[in-house]
């Protein structure tokens, strides 16, 4: 569910892919980074039961993973996401080192197959023609693949996730589409701009710490992360591509200032 009150009500209804995979990678990663494993053999139940809950979303004929929302909290006509299919790639491939960890092979070597599955699906049916040639779509019901991008879940973060190289050609093409002015949220030609998308379509925080990360965007994006004075200092969602003004609509947003930190952090802070 994308979110609820602090009481477990339900505030915002929805299945979001991307969030399913959230828990399993922060296990893993805790797993990897503490060697705590007694803290995970003890919530082996819950463990199980996310991991479970990831494989129902498993459409078996595409080899893809489903969706309700998009990674912007928005429903989707599309139900293969491309961003959250790479997610559950990673998430499955990071899993398996966890479950070897904790002595289930069996099950790890499962993992891992299924992860080689899924990646040959996602560049099956998620790579089409498009207005640069063969790139990434955002999303496709395996007839019709959507060109754009989702800024909170964004084609950016492939190369990241050790999905393909930065200089892949796909994905260089869906990159080089993206800046252009024949994308419509691309905010191509202002000194702020970066791609955005039609609910978000102005330069978004998570686009800014995405560009960081690519070593062809860096310097355009250290220099707009610089010179933006979001808002009051303090990051948000959104800034004005020709001012470089943070907007008070998702102004002091702490998800977006972690993110965005961690990624300064991931560049800069690393020796």
């Amino acid at each position: 569910i994308h979110s609820r009150f602090v009481d477990g009500n339900v505030l915002e209804d929805g299945f979001q892919l991307d969030e399913a995979c959230g828990p399993l990678l922060a296990a893993a990663a805790y797993a990897a980074r503490t060697r705590d494993l007694a803290f995970l053999r003890g919530r082996r139940a819950a463990l199980d039961g996310l991991e479970d809950g990831l494989l129902a979303r498993r459409d078996a004929a595409a080899g893809l993973f489903s969706t309700i929302e998009d990674s912007q909290d928005e429903f989707i006509a599309e139900p293969f996401f491309t961003y959250a299919n790479v997610l559950v790639w990673r998430t499955l491939r990071d899993l398996a080192g966890l479950r070897a960890a904790l002595g289930e092979r069996s099950r790890a070597a499962s993992l891992r197959r299924l992860a080689v599955r899924l990646r040959a699906a996602v560049l099956r049916h998620c790579v089409a023609a498009g207005p640069s040639g063969r790139m990434f779509c955002v999303a496709t019901d395996l007839k019709r693949p959507r060109f754009a991008d989702v800024p909170p879940g964004s084609l950016l973060t492939l190369p990241r996730l050790g999905f393909v190289r930065e200089d892949d050609p796909v994905f260089v093409r869906t990159m080089r589409w993206l800046h252009s002015t024949g994308y419509p949220y691309a905010n191509a030609g202002t000194p702020y701009g970066l791609p955005g998308s039609y609910r978000l379509a102005s330069t978004t925080c998570w686009s800014v710490a995405d560009h960081l990360r690519l070593k062809a965007h860096r310097d355009r994006a250290r220099t707009i992360l610089l010179g933006s004075s979001w808002n009051a200092g303090i990051v948000s969602e959104g800034i004005d591509p020709r001012t470089g003004e943070g907007f008070a609509a998702g102004g002091a947003f702490a998800a977006a200032a972690g993110y965005v930190a961690h990624a300064v952090y991931e560049v800069y802070g690393r020796r």
